[in-house]
């Protein structure tokens, strides 16, 4: 080995450092919280512990940017980023809650889903509150009370992707 050479284990670790900042970039950020709701007349109960701040076209108004978070039990960071549009990564948590915050009004729409249920609905936006609210970063609480779906999570969460508009 030369004396300016660089032992290969130390471009390996270099590597992986780098490669893991990257993918930090869209790696779930902190959540903790509880989302309840009743599933085939059952009770059920799921721990939330993943957060994912997402942008994209709003669902209703495809010209306008809509801000959405999505809730998991499980980390679906892979499958986020292997989606194309905003739709495919809201649907890829499994058991969680999207919130969807509007753009031009004060509403925020909802899904839950615990297996095998969904329940939707739509509130006053104050069902989110902001303690950082940057277009890079949010965090702050979620707590829905409604048509039988409790959620109380806080949360914080850098932007994990930018959809852009449906082709």
């Amino acid at each position: 080995m030369s004396r300016h050479s660089i032992p290969s284990h130390v471009s390996l670790l270099t590597t992986l450092l780098l490669a893991g900042a990257a993918f930090h970039a869209l790696a779930a950020d902190s959540a903790k919280g509880t989302l309840k709701m009743t599933s085939e007349g059952k009770p059920v109960s799921e721990e939330i512990t993943h957060v994912y701040y997402i942008t994209g076209p709003d669902s209703f108004a495809p010209e306008q940017t809509t801000r959405r978070l999505i809730f998991a039990t499980t980390d679906t960071t892979a499958a986020i980023a292997a989606c194309a549009d905003a739709r495919c990564a809201m649907s890829s948590i499994g058991n969680g809650i999207t919130v969807e915050l509007e753009a031009e009004t004060p509403m925020a729409r909802w899904w839950a889903h615990i297996r095998p249920t969904q329940q939707s609905g739509m509130g006053n936006r104050s069902i989110v509150s902001l303690t950082t609210d940057t277009p890079e970063r949010v965090a702050g609480t979620l707590k829905i009370d409604s048509l039988g779906v409790k959620a109380t999570i806080t949360f914080d969460a850098e932007l994990a992707k930018a959809f852009g508009p449906s082709p």
